[in-house]
């Protein structure tokens, strides 16, 4: 029973597209970071201010 399991598995794993194994190891890289290191690349924590509205009137008007 357990050989009919691996076998099951490593057959699985033979039919997964190259596409989604990258985005199964980004995934879990994703959830790697979140959990251990509590970083997360998709959270904004703030944002940079390049141009502010004086000099964008100055350089457009």
């Amino acid at each position: 029973m357990a050989d009919d399991t691996k076998k099951e598995e490593q057959q699985q794993k033979k039919n997964i597209m190259p596409e989604e194994e990258i985005f199964r190891q980004r995934k879990d890289k994703l959830m790697r970071l979140r959990e251990e290191e509590g970083y997360d690349p998709f959270q904004q924590d703030h944002w940079d201010v390049k141009h502010t509205l004086s000099y964008v009137k100055e350089k457009y008007d």
